[in-house]
């Protein structure tokens, strides 16, 4: 539900392989890890209408929210 504190979305992308985790939310931003596309994530924070806060194993960074949807099922 969307009152949950973590939210469960998978990474998704029309092109490429893999979606950039970034150390902040920004395109400039280093990039932390390559999560590979249907991978799932924990949003955190929705941190603003591009870039959500997100944790992926043990990583945490921000991901743009276009690259990220609610898992099927």
């Amino acid at each position: 539900a969307a009152s949950d504190v973590y939210k469960r979305q998978e990474v998704w992308a029309e092109r490429g392989s893999t979606v950039n985790l970034r150390v902040r939310p920004s395109r400039d931003a280093v990039v932390r890890v390559r999560v590979p596309i249907g991978e799932v994530v924990e949003v955190l924070d929705e941190t603003n209408e591009t870039w959500w806060y997100v944790l992926y194993l043990k990583t945490t960074g921000y991901m743009m929210r276009e690259f990220l949807r609610e898992q099927d099922g």
